[in-house]
């Protein structure tokens, strides 16, 4: 889950995702930002699970900049309630800041859940959901990761679709957030 700064702005109209990127403030009080709207979509989904299937929940960035990490905030367990409350709780305690390390972020997904599945934790179908406001931050691009937004996009479509190569067997959905229309094309 994105919870870079841009997440504590309103939506557009309200704010434009230009000067969200820039300001990174939710001018309207009295409506949710992104951010809000997000967590309660996402805890009524997850709500909904089945008690059978395993969730988690990573956030990124992790250090009010450009940071992930390979554990999750919440790391996989079955969709029972206090599973559900962990979940609750960690989206409750998150402020949003930093940039957006999308790339980092869904390759440490990946590396967990087949960690994971080879480690017999998870069986079944495994899933990457990335939900975000936009594309990888500039500044979280560097020449280890992806130098521009072309090199990020190659290296998502690449790790993608060798993530969902029959022997690994991950599926990665991609969730706009509200105001990530200006990323769509990087996203899809």
């Amino acid at each position: 889950v994105d919870r870079s700064g841009s997440m504590l702005c309103n939506p557009p109209p309200v704010t434009s995702s230009e000067k969200c990127e820039a300001e990174g403030v939710r001018e309207d009080l009295s409506m949710l930002s992104k951010w809000q709207l997000t967590t309660s979509a996402l805890a009524a989904a997850i709500k909904a699970l089945p008690d059978t299937a395993s969730v988690g929940v990573s956030f990124f960035s992790n250090d009010n900049q450009c940071g992930v990490s390979s554990v999750p905030n919440v790391p996989l367990g079955k969709a029972v309630m206090p599973q559900l409350n962990a979940i609750q709780a960690s989206l409750a305690g998150i402020q949003p800041a930093g940039s957006t390390p999308l790339v980092g972020a869904t390759m440490l997904a990946y590396k967990y859940l087949q960690s994971a599945a080879q480690s017999g934790v998870v069986t079944g179908n495994s899933y990457v959901v990335v939900i975000t406001d936009g594309e990888q931050s500039d500044r979280c691009s560097d020449t280890t990761v992806c130098t521009n937004a072309a090199a990020c996009s190659e290296l998502l479509i690449q790790e993608s679709s060798r993530a969902a190569t029959p022997d690994i067997n991950i599926r990665t959905f991609v969730m706009g957030a509200p105001g990530s229309g200006h990323g769509r094309t990087m996203l899809s």
